[in-house]
């Protein structure tokens, strides 16, 4: 566990080095509340808005903290900086569901902005560090957290489910293979990683590993491809070329219901492995008249009762 531990923090916290107070903010932050180990800290972390991505220099995901460090150059974008924070608090708010990404790490309620004006002398940086370390650690124990190394980022799924009841989709625990989720939530024994789709589970259920593509890519004509609404209540899976035939057939899959892991790049890890994405029923399959198609499915769930 030490390994990976020390593996993960090594590279979050390599993504700073090329910049030099960006990099001593955060470090300093870290150093200074680390002592509470079920802390996990993410920097660079990726929120988007409707057109563009931001990255917020570091960000505490359990008590859903970010801060951001402000250098020198800053102070020739006030407005652009400004503007920046209100688009992150715009699209982190509830009123606006459809403005924040599906997948995105960051929750939406609550979400507290810090600023360090690295800008400044060193005594008034430090100032502004020590009172952040203050607020996070009110924060920690407010929050009352759990052990975010267990569950976060190293978390063995056969483990971490052993004595539970359901996986839900604010788990946040990944699966490196599909076998393995078949395996652990699923009641199968398979040896090797098995087809994406199409497995029947149960009289009621599929299974479901589709990889999500963030946009849609019209020159690939052969494989599937699939997106997420940004309120995470949908998911489309589009195929071009099909024919009339397999379309029927598709169309009998209307109201089957699948338990669905989607298959996306770990923000921690930078691998693509699975996470559990809620329970999602067909619900439309609508064709055109050159044979491409798409089937709609809504979320009817967020937690899986798991098959021993």
């Amino acid at each position: 566990m030490y390994e990976k531990k020390l593996e993960y923090l090594a590279k979050t916290f390599s993504r700073t080095n090329g910049k030099k107070y960006e990099n001593y903010v955060v470090n300093a932050i870290w150093n200074g509340v680390k002592s509470n180990t079920y802390l996990v800290p993410v920097t660079q972390q990726c929120v988007k808005a409707k057109d563009h991505y931001y990255y917020i220099d570091l960000y505490f995901p359990q008590i859903n903290i970010g801060v951001e460090c402000d250098e020198a150059h800053h102070l020739n974008q006030v407005e652009a900086d400004k503007s920046r924070e209100n688009d992150i608090e715009k699209m982190l708010t509830p009123k606006e569901p459809d403005v924040f990404d599906a997948l995105n790490h960051i929750r939406v309620d609550e979400f507290e902005m810090i600023r360090i004006e690295a800008h400044k002398g060193y005594d008034e940086i430090e100032k502004q560090i020590k009172k952040c370390i203050e607020r996070i650690n009110q924060k920690i124990k407010d929050t009352k957290i759990t052990n975010g190394w267990s569950s976060i980022v190293l978390a063995d799924p056969v483990e971490y489910y052993k004595e539970k009841e359901y996986i839900t989709n604010r788990d946040d625990v990944r699966f490196s293979n599909n076998a393995v989720a078949y395996n652990t939530i699923l009641g199968k024994n398979y040896t090797r990683w098995r087809q994406n789709g199409g497995i029947r589970i149960d009289n009621e259920y599929y299974s479901w590993f589709p990889e999500i593509n963030k946009v849609a890519d019209e020159s690939n004509k052969n494989d599937w491809q699939n997106q997420i609404s940004k309120d995470g209540k949908y998911i489309y899976e589009r195929k071009q070329n099909s024919t009339k035939e397999k379309i029927e057939e598709s169309k009998k899959e209307v109201g089957c219901l699948k338990v669905t892991f989607v298959k996306v790049k770990n923000e921690y890890t930078g691998k693509k492995d699975y996470r559990f994405a809620g329970v999602y029923k067909c619900v439309s399959i609508v064709a055109d008249e050159e044979n491409n198609y798409i089937k709609a499915y809504e979320k009817i769930s967020d937690e899986f009762k798991i098959i021993r």
